[in-house]
């Protein structure tokens, strides 16, 4: 029976509504409690939203075991989060890749706070830049940090990184949650070998009905009982799960397909820099250049970032991954779960632009 309608975030396009029934809502709930092992005396402080999926299966664990739940809609107001982590003991704390960011490098206070109740955070609703996990779990070593991946249209979850593997596999998402098949496939519907990137498809219980009013888009994402998720993705030798991309957000420069994972987790690696959107535009020799898109503090020394952006790319990355154009912004537009909105071009009302 259908429980709830709940509507895509609309980071990446229009938002669709994702039916979910009762037992997409009790699968996704089990699996995700297998790992977490939360119990009757935990609580929490959520500032996900609860017509978000993440959000709602925060509630849903913690009501299947009588935890405890505190909301806080402030986050902006960084030291009033802080405070109340304290205030009500939280055990865990559930946060998209923003919520990292901004409490990593814009306040002040953050990873000089000791949280005694704190067990575990767990990240999920985008991709958090590696620099920013090695910063948390180097400030808090005893906290366990799950990496998580999934859909709405998976109820919310798909796999996860053990705390235990952050360190040894960071960058991945880790591996299918209990209930869950997933596998990783060419255009052609074939498995890839491991190491070959490929479109994740998947299925289980927690895979939604369809899209409301929506046969068509039902029918090109569920095909066969399998979910065709539309991230692009790899395995390692021991089977964890590296995205790589979203197929449409693949860059074409000078004839080589390009992620932007790859650009943008160079940027993020410099301590003044918040976050960064690698983008496309247009360029005559190659078709198409790389731009990057940079959030600073208002402080920021721009002509020494610049440089140090440059340096670094070109030490690390092939000279057509080098940004052709750096711009800087105080912030990126963010809807109201806290996920970066999609970017083709970028306003530079905040800064002027710097190439």
């Amino acid at each position: 029976r259908l429980a709830e309608i709940l509507f895509t975030s609309g980071s990446t396009g229009v938002p669709k509504g994702v039916m979910l029934t009762h037992l997409n809502l009790r699968a996704n709930t089990d699996s995700i409690l297998s790992y977490l092992k939360l119990s009757s005396s935990d609580s929490m402080m959520l500032v996900l939203p609860l017509y978000y999926c993440y959000g709602l299966s925060v509630l849903h664990t913690h009501l299947k075991v009588g935890a405890s739940i505190f909301l806080n809609n402030n986050f902006i107001l960084l030291g009033s989060v802080i405070a109340n982590l304290i205030k009500y003991e939280s055990a865990g704390f559930a946060g998209v890749p923003s919520h990292f960011q901004m409490l990593l490098r814009k306040s002040q206070t953050f990873k000089n706070t000791t949280f005694p109740h704190l067990r575990y955070v767990t990240q999920a609703g985008g991709k958090l830049h590696e620099a920013f996990i090695e910063e948390f779990i180097n400030a808090f070593p005893t906290v366990d940090f799950f990496v998580m991946y999934g859909q709405t249209e998976a109820t919310a979850r798909l796999t996860y990184l053990p705390s235990k593997s952050v360190k040894s596999k960071i960058g991945s998402i880790g591996k299918p949650i209990p209930g869950v098949t997933l596998k990783i496939i060419t255009k052609d519907g074939k498995p890839v070998k491991n190491g070959e990137v490929g479109e994740i498809v998947v299925k289980g219980e927690n895979i939604m009905k369809g899209y409301f009013n929506d046969p068509v888009g039902t029918n090109d994402t569920l095909k066969n009982g399998w979910l065709y998720t539309g991230d692009l993705g790899r395995t390692d030798k021991e089977g964890f799960i590296f995205l790589t991309a979203r197929k449409k957000g693949i860059l074409k420069v000078g004839g080589e397909r390009i992620s932007p994972k790859e650009i943008e987790e160079v940027i993020v690696s410099i301590p003044n820099v918040i976050d960064t959107t690698v983008i496309a535009i247009d360029d005559e020799l190659l078709g198409e250049a790389i731009k990057a898109i940079v959030v600073v503090n208002e402080d920021t020394n721009q002509d020494e970032l610049k440089n140090k952006i440059l340096n670094l790319c070109k030490q690390k990355l092939a000279s057509n991954k080098t940004p052709k154009v750096i711009e800087f912004t105080l912030k990126f537009d963010v809807n109201s779960i806290g996920k970066k909105v999609m970017l083709s071009s970028c306003s530079t009302r905040d800064l002027n632009t710097i190439k």
